[in-house]
């Protein structure tokens, strides 16, 4: 499921001149325009944050060491 930010850019790369009337390509340039000044207003009013995903460690490594760790170990003399 795209996001609202990217939906606008993959309308505009999947343009077909072929296929589609200029007349849409026009009016997608001025949608395209309209949603920049939007997000640009979005931006100034309350500031916009870009985060990155952050991918958690797996607990079930994390256990498995600790419990090698706490396992005495036989010594052959």
């Amino acid at each position: 499921v795209l996001e609202y930010r990217e939906f606008i850019l993959s309308i505009f790369l999947n343009y077909d001149e072929n296929k589609m009337p200029r007349s849409y390509l026009v009016d997608l340039i001025e949608t395209i325009h309209l949603f920049l000044k939007m997000l640009e207003y979005y931006c100034k009013k309350t500031g916009l944050m870009v985060q990155k995903k952050v991918r958690r460690k797996a607990k079930k490594k994390l256990k498995k060491q600790k419990h090698r760790a706490a396992k005495p170990k036989a010594i052959e003399v």
